[in-house]
């Protein structure tokens, strides 16, 4: 990155980037993740949890604001025994899920759709109901995320919306030049679908 702002080549990339100079295309993952644990909150649950992704990840470090701004909001204290950090892979969510079993959730939030697999693979493991006793958000609306069982309510991210946008921001780019940067966020949607019990919430 520091070598095209150099050449003064332009660019646009798809995700966040902290340097104001840079222009991205990104989706909004702080209120991505706000609106999930949001509609957990209003669904009643009240020991909200989240698998992070790593936290060396911009995204990662979003969703989890997002996690904590839907919290606080509402008054909620947050316990940080609550949160525990991923790899954004099956295997490390399925760890993280095992660990957050000791701290007694009712709802837990994924950051990757991925991780969510995991997660739900340990609940599974463990005989525990999804969403009759533990509550699962995942985060991507990945092809798998509609054909678990139960099928996962997830984050839908604006990917192909995503790459046009940073065309088009780029062809905007080399028309009226550079500045000001376009740091652009777009938004993501929640697809509610069985497992967070909002089904059973309007039974």
């Amino acid at each position: 990155i520091d070598q095209l702002l150099e050449t003064d080549i332009p660019f646009v990339l798809v995700g966040h980037h902290d340097n104001p100079q840079v222009n991205f295309v990104d989706a909004d993952n702080v209120m991505g993740a706000y609106t999930a644990v949001s509609h957990l909150l209003y669904l009643g649950y009240e020991r909200i949890a989240t698998i992070t992704g790593p936290m060396t990840n911009k995204a990662a470090i979003q969703r989890k604001q997002g996690y904590l701004d839907a919290l606080r909001q509402r008054g909620q204290v947050v316990d940080e025994n609550l949160i525990i950090e991923g790899d954004y892979s099956v295997a490390g969510g399925e760890t993280a899920m095992n660990q957050l079993l000791t701290h007694h959730p009712d709802a837990v939030f994924v950051a990757s759709d991925t991780m969510a697999v995991g997660a739900l693979n340990m609940l599974q493991k463990r005989n525990i109901a999804v969403p009759e006793e533990i509550a699962l958000v995942g985060y991507d609306d990945l092809v798998p995320a509609a054909h678990t069982m139960p099928s996962l309510t997830t984050v839908r991210q604006p990917i192909k919306r995503a790459g046009t946008q940073a065309v088009e921001t780029l062809m905007d780019v080399l028309r009226h030049g550079a500045y000001p940067p376009r740091r652009i966020l777009l938004p993501t949607q929640l697809v509610l679908r069985d497992s967070c019990g909002s089904n059973l919430a309007s039974a």
